[in-house]
């Protein structure tokens, strides 16, 4: 019998996290990005994107690497994109392959569909997925709530999509968008230097021009972060998704690495129905 039965995917996580003691790692953090030879540090990391350009494709990939990956570990995922049951679900389909449009429109078999939401509820005891669903989580106050539980937790990965989402603030609520972006900016400089686990800041980035893709080299990175550009300071390390839906495939380049030697590299993975792979080098 399921004693969960009739509670919405949100309960579940809530009971799941009052349920399950949550073990710290904090002295073996390192985490492969995608099974790739590119690491998450640990600290801030700040992966920026275009509209559309792959942010919650590459944070879901993320999470279904590291569900798969590391089975003794948890992570929180803070999000103001999706409805944490989609973002459930399109993790499920990358550790199913699966197409998750599909699914979302209800092409699949019923078996296909049902084995996809099986795989979610199973998910939900290591991967904690916060929506609007709960929490308002364009509040600043409210993200910095479970980011703080997140560390009280000893949870092993956070990751907020995205940063722009966070607009205001309920003790300040005089304050703008940009002076919100600002505090946020403080706080996860300080957050940054006390946890021990890779926190992923996902961010929309301005368009590059036609001039631009012609170009060799990409325009300064910093020019091109909506609104307080102040957390590639507090990173350290900084990613841009680079898409090619044509030949379904994608670049992750290494704008600053602080603690390695990555910086100016790319790493290529390719991109089908919504699953990323290492390519091969």
């Amino acid at each position: 019998m399921d004693r969960y039965k009739g509670l919405t995917l949100e309960e579940r996580a809530d009971h799941y996290l009052k349920e399950y003691e949550l073990t710290s790692h904090a002295t073996d953090s390192q985490i492969a990005f995608l099974g790739s030879p590119l690491p998450l540090r640990m600290g801030i990391t700040l992966i920026g994107g275009c509209t559309g350009r792959g942010k919650s494709t590459a944070s879901a990939n993320v999470l279904a690497d590291f569900y798969i990956r590391y089975p003794d570990r948890r992570a929180l995922a803070i999000t103001n994109e999706e409805l944490s049951a989609d973002v459930l679900d399109r993790i499920s389909c990358i550790i199913l392959n699966e197409d998750f449009y599909k699914h979302r429109d209800r092409s699949l078999k019923t078996e296909q569909s049902q084995r996809i939401k099986t795989c979610s509820f199973e998910l939900m005891k290591r991967i904690i997925v916060v929506s609007t669903q709960s929490r308002d989580m364009s509040c600043l106050e409210d993200v910095i709530d479970m980011l703080n539980m997140a560390h009280e937790n000893s949870f092993n990965l956070v990751i907020v999509d995205y940063l722009q989402t966070i607009i205001w603030s309920q003790m300040s609520p005089h304050l703008t968008q940009y002076e919100v972006s600002k505090k946020l900016g403080l706080y996860l400089k300080e957050y940054g230097r006390q946890v021990t686990i890779p926190v992923l800041l996902f961010a929309q980035l301005k368009p590059l021009s036609p001039k631009d893709m012609k170009e060799q080299s990409l325009p300064d990175f910093t020019t091109r972060v909506q609104g307080d550009q102040t957390f590639i300071n507090h990173a350290v390390m900084v990613i841009e998704i680079i898409p090619d839906f044509e030949n379904k495939r994608a670049q992750f380049y290494i704008h600053k690495d602080r603690f390695g030697k990555l910086m100016n590299q790319a790493f290529r993975f390719s991109w089908n129905n919504g699953i990323l792979t290492q390519q091969n080098l």
